[in-house]
């Protein structure tokens, strides 16, 4: 739990000192896979927010880079949410799954592709993942009004 707090904290007050606690002592697979209320992980955050030395720190330490929060997204779909290349291309080269869907049936192809980012949509189709547009418009739209309200705090 202490562990667990310490990455939360580091990751939502985007301290510099975050690569010293990290790097110290060995942490719990609990402890680096703890959720917050919405089943947010340390990766969602650190991916969010750009934070790469998090991130590498995390996946060597072996978090769960698959792990879901409440509505089915994934550290990827964080990372292809805020735009951040750099993670995409960090956390594909680690063996995320990239064809998961939130519970929604969102892939991270799909949000990158309605955010018009072309990079991100180029790397996904690149290491293979497939389109499947279908009833797409909808779906980004319901997932884009879910994601806004868990980051922003307005979830009813």
């Amino acid at each position: 739990m202490y562990d667990w707090i310490r990455i939360k904290i580091g990751v939502e007050n985007e301290i510099e000192t975050e690569r010293c606690w990290l790097a110290v002592g060995v942490f719990s697979s609990a402890a680096i896979n703890g959720k917050d209320v919405h089943g947010w992980t340390a990766l969602h955050k650190a991916c969010f927010k750009g934070k790469i030395e998090v991130i590498r720190t995390l996946l060597e330490k072996g978090v769960d880079m698959d792990a879901k929060d409440e509505d089915g997204y994934t550290a990827l779909h964080c990372a292809a949410e805020s735009g951040h290349v750099d993670m995409i291309k960090m956390l594909l080269k680690k063996g995320v799954d990239a064809e998961t869907q939130t519970n929604k049936g969102v892939t991270a192809l799909q949000i990158a592709e309605s955010l018009h980012y072309v990079g991100i949509t180029r790397i996904l189709i690149h290491r293979g993942v497939t389109k499947d547009n279908s009833n797409m418009a909808h779906i980004l739209t319901q997932a884009s009004v879910s994601f806004g309200k868990k980051i922003y705090g307005t979830r009813g």
